[in-house]
């Protein structure tokens, strides 16, 4: 679809009020109004649009997969963990989990005991300086208010690797997601993350998806 149609809001309206009903105000809304949002405007914001297209997890099975042969050390953190999906396949062979999302539900630490969830956002992770091992992050940056402090967190609590998927996609201001920072190119996303020099990464584009590691 072209972009002089993907921009139109009456024309996109259509599409997302079928798709979405009254939850479509949300993303119709969402890029113009999200840099005014106060934490807690956020906050409820995804829980009132959590898991809206029934998605299991975001992860591709090319990430899958990869994510689960990594080396993580002895302690793990996954953050934006949504629903804990990975968290839950991660812990079938790692004990030491812990998982962190903006909104964690009752029935989401249920479904997965094995795993120490907290809850708080990305740009202030309620731990201290190295305390993890290794730090996951999927389809979570695309998300975020602040993409540098948020990248500085991650890196604040690991203290041996870091590894980021997110979604090689092209911005339009209207889209089935609340997704605030594209990175359609290689260039856009090591731009935008500005690797630590003191650290080694690799980016590689797995399914449509890019999957980044930095290791200290």
């Amino acid at each position: 679809m072209p972009p002089l149609l993907r921009d139109q809001r009456w024309f996109m309206a259509i599409f997302f009020k079928l798709s979405l009903g009254d939850k479509a105000k949300y993303f119709l809304d969402f890029k113009d109004k999200s840099y005014g949002m106060s934490d807690e405007d956020y906050k409820n914001l995804y829980a009132n649009t959590y898991n809206i297209l029934g998605r299991e997890t975001d992860l591709n099975k090319s990430c899958i997969d990869r994510l689960l042969k990594e080396n993580y050390g002895d302690s793990v953190l996954e953050v934006g963990c949504g629903n804990g999906y990975f968290s839950g396949l991660l812990s079938e062979k790692h004990d030491n989990i812990t998982a962190i999302d903006i909104n964690v539900t009752p029935e989401t630490i249920k479904n997965h005991p094995a795993i120490s969830f907290e809850q708080g956002k990305v740009e202030d992770l309620p731990f201290k300086d190295n305390s993890f091992d290794s730090v996951i992050c999927t389809h979570t940056l695309e998300h975020v208010l602040d993409l540098e402090k948020s990248l500085s967190e991650l890196r604040r609590v690991a203290t041996k690797k870091i590894i980021i998927v997110v979604p090689c996609q092209r911005p339009y201001k209207y889209s089935f997601d609340l997704h605030l920072h594209f990175f359609p190119y290689e260039s856009s996303l090591l731009h935008r993350f500005k690797p630590d020099v003191s650290a080694s990464y690799t980016l590689e584009k797995l399914s449509n998806d890019w999957y980044y590691t930095e290791t200290f």
